[in-house]
């Protein structure tokens, strides 16, 4: 099974060379993760069987990001998505964030948005035993 979604780009605050304090971190990792459990969540009640199969014992997920102006560094906007990842364990989508259930973390870049829309497409992929 397959989940996806679409989040805006995680704030400076979140990424890998953000120098901000601490306390401030904290509230845009908050507010991040908030938004990010709500788009998890409006997203499982569209697939009812979803509820009854998580969480999933092994995933894959692929972040596609999407940029008006200079993209992120692939591992700037991992370190970013942290929270999205701890909102997909609040929700028991996954049991843990550890390399033993998110078996691939990858991003890619999707592009300049003419429109200015930027953005990241989230893929969820359910790695079923053996596979």
């Amino acid at each position: 099974m397959n989940l996806k979604v679409t989040m805006p780009l995680p704030p400076p605050a979140l990424r890998g060379n953000s120098r901000v304090h601490w306390s401030e971190k904290h509230r845009v990792n908050k507010a991040y993760m908030e938004l990010a459990w709500v788009t998890l969540r409006e997203e499982r009640f569209r697939h009812p069987g979803l509820e009854v199969s998580c969480p999933w014992p092994a995933v894959a997920i692929i972040y596609t990001g999407y940029y008006s102006s200079k993209p992120l560094d692939h591992d700037g906007l991992i370190i970013g998505m942290k929270p999205f990842m701890d909102a997909l364990v609040a929700l028991e989508v996954i049991t843990d964030d550890s390399p033993k259930i998110v078996r691939q973390l990858t991003a890619l870049y999707g592009g300049q948005d003419e429109r200015g829309m930027e953005r990241v497409e989230v893929e969820i992929r359910e790695i079923r035993a053996g596979g």
